[in-house]
């Protein structure tokens, strides 16, 4: 990833926090934890992490074994309880918007912009990933759509938690 490109997203940090914000207000709330008030606080710790990501790239020391950068779709959650789902698509469009006001320079062409373009994303979607994951791997709620009184689109046994069952079993 080019220089030029994280200076110009570091530069845009305040910026890129504002609009997840806002997208985050504008989001419906199935669960306290998704309080917009509450995710603010792991802005710049996420922001941070995705720097760090994309400036000192981890490589797989056994490529047998799983690592972070598998993502599949099996292996994020859909119950929509996971407060981290939204946190997530927020913080991309965020950062989209903000690559998008970046602009060719002599430091920086139109491929190395959407090269580092692609490079960040993907270091954002591997945080999100794991993230996602671990936060279904301590959640309680086996069944989702019997955490709500009213008729409700959410399964009725969190899909992950069957992924992981059937994972472990023989």
């Amino acid at each position: 990833m080019k220089r030029a490109f994280l200076r110009a997203i570091m530069t845009r940090r305040a910026v890129i926090k504002l609009r997840w914000r806002a997208t985050l207000e504008q989001a419906p709330l199935y669960t306290p934890l998704a309080s917009p008030a509450l995710l603010a606080y792991m802005m710049d710790r996420t922001l941070d992490e995705l720097i760090l990501a994309t400036t000192y790239p981890k490589v797989p020391e056994n490529h047998s074994s799983r690592h972070d950068s598998l993502i599949t779709s099996k292996s994020c959650s859909t119950c929509g309880l996971n407060p981290y789902i939204g946190y997530f698509l927020a913080g991309e469009d965020a950062l989209v918007s903000a690559v998008r006001t970046i602009e060719v320079s002599p430091a920086l062409s139109e491929n190395e912009l959407l090269g580092s373009e692609i490079e960040l994303l993907f270091a954002f979607r591997v945080i999100a990933h794991r993230e996602v994951n671990d936060f279904c791997e301590i959640c309680w709620i086996e069944h989702p759509a019997a955490s709500f009184e009213e008729p409700s689109t959410l399964p009725r046994s969190c899909p992950f938690k069957a992924m992981v069952a059937e994972m472990k079993a023989p």
